[in-house]
């Protein structure tokens, strides 16, 4: 059973930390298979207790690497969101700049005009965080479908 989940971390996407972790989850396999065929044979418990030291410094190992991949996971995660809200905010200028040369047939008119960023605010929170919602639930639906 342990060893369908390294084939699994095998088979899965690449992190920095995946071939040192697939490593020591095959130290703990193979002591851990040592441990249950040969737990008979054992005379103390201080032996079993040795053998076991190795699969317990190792699973340590894998928690720090794990953890380490994790907050990486998250970096870049935290990055891609970071990306694509910026693409979302210059479409969202567009869209805007678009309503301003229908209202105004200009936008330089618009741009002398006083109210310019009043106007501009209040068509972000009215339209804008609107259109922003509108564009991540696309983009949430199209990531789940893969």
């Amino acid at each position: 059973m342990f060893g369908e989940y390294i084939e699994e971390l095998e088979k899965g996407i690449n992190f920095d930390e995946k071939e040192e972790i697939i490593e020591l989850a095959r130290v703990i396999n193979k002591n851990r298979i040592k441990i249950v065929h040969e737990i008979l044979y054992y005379d103390s418990i201080e032996k079993i207790k040795n053998a076991a030291k190795t699969v317990k410094e190792s699973y340590e190992k894998i928690k720090i690497l794990f953890n380490i991949s994790h907050e990486n996971f998250i970096d870049e995660l935290r990055k891609e969101k970071e990306e694509l809200e910026s693409v979302i905010d210059m479409d969202l200028n567009n869209k805007y700049y678009e309503y301003i040369e229908l209202k105004y047939k200009d936008i330089n008119t618009h741009k002398r005009y006083k109210k310019y960023k009043e106007e501009r605010e209040s068509w972000m929170i009215e339209f804008g965080e609107d259109e922003k919602r509108k564009s991540l639930n696309i983009i949430h639906r199209k990531k789940n479908h893969f």
